[in-house]
């Protein structure tokens, strides 16, 4: 493939934006049905941790919001509320276990305290801002590797001067752009070592605690605990994965790789919310009923008002 000859016309493909506004229908419809579902629906005994449970739905709402409400290009914007709103993602999973930690321990007071919560918050903000730094720092010569990118690629000229696109060169921004791609991955990749200690600790430290715990306990432990797995599964597969994969592709773009491949890539990134909120019905039969009592209320008042509105009709007819 000739460079020169690169464009991003793939975008107005209109499988490609229909398959993006279903993505981000399916992400407000779920989105905002798990939200309601957890707030209103959780049992006495989930306790505090439906707010948490809350929070990785809001943020994974969010997230898919951000990404479906912009193109495949990645403007700068784009790009910080990616980091930001990943790192609030991996962030709520990862409280979420040390809160389940606590919780089989008993010690879900001290895990509250004032100075905790503290540090969950400071912890959302500012995740992902180490990456976000090292980009800055990589791409402050931005006019020398626009003019450069322009150069090699004439036929994106438009979208880097009008749309922002997030630009690095290695002959301009190394080695920071090298340091920016490993500041990237460490941070995107941390959480999974924290997280498998804390799945181990946890199953361990519950098979201490089994003998105090009712036979209803356990089994809520044992059950959030499997679905937090999938939780942290669910944006390794849906986010993690597919963007990396994308990225790859474009960048060893060759004639044998279809555009249709590094569209696919982006677009299920943004089902992070569908599964989430699939996942939570699968786990989560209390959930999963109230849903289905709220759909059938939902159709009988359907019906009572389309039966009200075909009896007036009729009346009026009569006379």
């Amino acid at each position: 493939m000739n460079s020169s000859n690169i464009t991003f016309d793939f975008i107005d493909n209109p499988i490609y934006s229909i398959a993006y506004k279903v993505s981000g229908v399916l992400a407000t419809i779920c989105g905002l049905t798990s939200m309601f579902l957890i707030l209103r629906n959780s049992p006495n005994i989930f306790g505090y941790y439906k707010y948490f449970l809350f929070n990785i739905a809001f943020w994974s709402f969010v997230f898919d919001m951000h990404m479906t409400s912009k193109n495949i290009y990645l403007a700068t914007g784009c790009l910080f509320g990616l980091h930001i709103f990943y790192g609030c993602i991996i962030s709520a999973i990862t409280v979420a276990f040390f809160y389940r930690y606590y919780a089989v321990n008993r010690l879900i007071n001290q895990f509250l305290s004032k100075r905790n919560i503290v540090l969950i918050i400071l912890l959302h903000i500012f995740y992902n801002s180490i990456p976000l730094a090292s980009y800055l720092v990589a791409a402050e010569n931005r006019f020398e590797i626009t003019q450069l990118i322009i150069q090699e690629y004439p036929n994106v000229k438009f979208y880097i001067e009008n749309l922002g696109c997030v630009m690095l060169h290695p002959e301009i921004s190394r080695p920071s752009s090298l340091v920016h791609v490993c500041i990237s991955i460490f941070c995107f990749t941390i959480s999974i070592p924290v997280v498998s200690t804390l799945i181990y600790k946890t199953i361990y430290a519950l098979k201490e605690n089994q003998q105090y715990m009712s036979a209803e306990s356990y089994r809520m432990h044992r059950q959030m605990l499997k679905t937090l797995i999938f939780q942290l599964l669910i944006p390794t597969c849906t986010i993690i994965l597919p963007l990396t994969t994308a990225i790859v592709l474009w960048y060893s773009s060759s004639e044998g790789v279809p555009q249709s491949a590094v569209q696919s890539g982006f677009i299920l990134a943004t089902t992070h919310s569908f599964t989430n909120t699939m996942m939570m019905l699968y786990f989560f039969p209390v959930y999963r009923i109230a849903l289905i009592e709220k759909i059938r209320s939902l159709q009988q008042r359907l019906i009572s008002i389309l039966s009200i509105s075909f009896c007036k009709l009729h009346q009026y007819c009569l006379q």
